[in-house]
């Protein structure tokens, strides 16, 4: 197996953008190529798991490749919900270490904002179990809470641990010029009392 680096990266920043979904993912890879000094790659693999039930677009890697002028060329998309990216990487790493491979573009993009709260917590829900999960109304964020309640009993965690993670983040996003928000908050922002009560609304409890 051959050794694989990352050479370059692009990106755009995260919010309520103008630009289509096409659009936006076509910016950040042609920066990532700029970024790599490479005009060519041997594949493209896009991570998007929303793109044909929200944006009308099914065939997104395909879509990329004819954007950026790289047909032809193999174009793949890669589809696993949220570890979507991860798994594009882990795909590009593969085909890269093998020899197949020299150059690969993993470019990895979701614009949600397109449909409607309804539609999109509907679809986001899809990827519950259906006969388990989704059929009875449970959201990724319920289940969150109570992966939450488990790990707080479990471990000792009380919900000033939960308030600090949220605090490392938004000092992490401060970093981050791309970042969505940026806003310092304190723990007397996110606690009243520290056992249950938030100022920000509870959307799973203890979340």
């Amino acid at each position: 197996m051959r050794d694989v680096a990352i050479v370059g990266c692009g990106m755009t920043r995260f919010g309520r953008l103008e630009q289509s979904l096409l659009e936006l993912m076509a910016i950040f890879s042609l920066r990532a190529l700029d970024d790599a000094g490479i005009e060519r790659v041997d594949a493209i693999y896009t991570a998007n798991m929303g793109s044909a039930a929200l944006n009308k677009q099914s065939l997104i890697a395909s879509a990329l490749a004819d954007n950026l002028g790289l047909i032809p060329i193999h174009a793949e998309n890669v589809q696993n919900g949220t570890a979507s990216g991860g798994s594009a990487i882990k795909n590009a790493l593969l085909a890269i270490a093998s020899g197949h491979y020299d150059t690969v573009l993993v470019t990895g993009g979701e614009k949600m904002r397109v449909a409607t709260d309804r539609v999109l917590k509907d679809f986001i829900s899809t990827m519950g179990h259906f006969e388990a999960e989704y059929v009875h109304g449970v959201t990724l964020p319920a289940l969150a809470a109570m992966f939450a309640r488990l790990y707080m009993r479990k471990y000792g965690v009380e919900h000033r641990h939960l308030a600090m993670v949220a605090i490392k983040n938004h000092e992490n996003a401060l970093k981050n010029p791309y970042a969505q928000i940026h806003q310092i908050i304190s723990m007397d922002g996110i606690l009243l009392r520290p056992e249950s009560r938030l100022n920000n609304p509870v959307i799973a409890s203890p979340l």
